[in-house]
């Protein structure tokens, strides 16, 4: 019983605060302000708990979605020609939550881009990679090797690209058959600052030993920090083989909103089958077709008529052109002066 008044308590202020965006949707400023309020970051959350989403909940999502500046200019450049407001809601629908504890990496570099995330509450730290040189002595370069090769494959690999003659001599298959050297249990970094520090050979260096040689290893920098509002990985919802090309550190508790480049892909399926559908529908509605079946010109239309998007100043036909063609202007945009 309780816990079904806490579920009206909080459908009630979900109800109550989407009604206070659209009272205010013309105020840029009092929006903004709701949106990094403490309530609507409570908000957010229990809407991406649900599976299935309310038409108030996708209202939420969606003012959301459009204060993400880097997102929203992703997402317009991609699909200018597509009804924006129908692919955010297909996008808001397909959101779904991930909490991660502090201290471990959420995405790695050279990895695939499968999702695009909004960080909700925490912080996480961008790592780009750096070449850098460094003494050690043998047995210390085969530790750090084996060290990344069981964290980092990225950092292994440009290591092992940056090996020459002048290194020391390295046997790879013995290398990759140790699986003792993942960072974990006791051995588990503690905090960015010393994940970096093993991933940069700080580690395993023994000043004392005399057999140091100068060698180039494959490290990490951060770049920046990013915290709650922030979101990453838009790349991933419109390049199809996207290899990552930052590592992701999770330095607070964190909660995330993300959408997978599959759910992504299938909202804008969908969109374009709706599209198709009503240019079928459309073109079928003049008096040149209308005599028809509905069913065999929906059939055929594909083998006879091609969309064509035009651009202010380009020239759809010239005089002088055969005249073998019949044109529909599905949709166009008129700006006034």
């Amino acid at each position: 019983m309780k816990s079904k008044t806490s579920q009206k308590i909080k459908e009630k202020m979900i109800e109550d605060f989407a009604e206070l965006l659209k009272k205010d949707l013309k105020d840029k400023f009092k929006t903004e302000m709701h949106l990094k309020s403490t309530e609507f970051n409570e908000i957010l959350k229990d809407i991406l708990k649900h599976p299935y989403k309310k038409e108030t909940d996708i209202y939420i999502l969606n003012t959301y979605l459009k204060s993400l500046k880097k997102f929203m200019s992703i997402i317009q450049s991609e699909n200018s020609h597509y009804d924006i407001e129908d692919l955010l809601s297909k996008i808001s629908s397909n959101l779904s939550p991930l909490q991660v504890e502090q201290n471990n990496m959420l995405m790695r570099i050279g990895e695939p881009g499968d999702f695009f995330y909004i960080i909700l509450s925490g912080s996480v730290a961008v790592l780009v990679t750096k070449i850098i040189s460094i003494y050690m002595s043998p047995e210390q370069y085969i530790h750090h090797l084996k060290i990344l090769y069981n964290n980092e494959p990225y950092l292994y690999e440009g290591t092992i690209k940056l090996h020459t003659k002048t290194s020391y001599f390295i046997n790879q298959d013995e290398i990759q058959k140790d699986e003792n050297f993942i960072l974990s249990g006791n051995n588990k970094p503690r905090s960015l600052e010393d994940y970096i520090a093993w991933m940069n050979g700080e580690k395993i260096i023994d000043k004392s030993s005399i057999y140091h040689k100068e060698v180039k290893i494959m490290g990490y920098f951060k770049v920046t920090d990013l915290t709650r509002g922030n979101s990453f990985g838009e790349i991933a919802l419109i390049e199809a083989q996207h290899k990552r090309t930052a590592s992701i550190y999770v330095t607070q508790n964190s909660f995330f909103g993300r959408l997978s480049s599959n759910a992504y892909k299938k909202s804008m399926k969908k969109i374009q089958e709706k599209i198709k559908r009503d240019n079928i529908e459309f073109v079928f509605n003049t008096q040149l077709f209308n005599q028809l079946s509905l069913k065999l010109f929906s059939r055929s239309y594909w083998n006879y008529f091609i969309n064509r998007k035009i651009s202010k100043g380009d020239y759809l036909f010239k005089e002088g052109h055969e005249r073998d063609e019949i044109y529909y202007i599905i949709i166009f945009y008129l700006k006034n002066y």
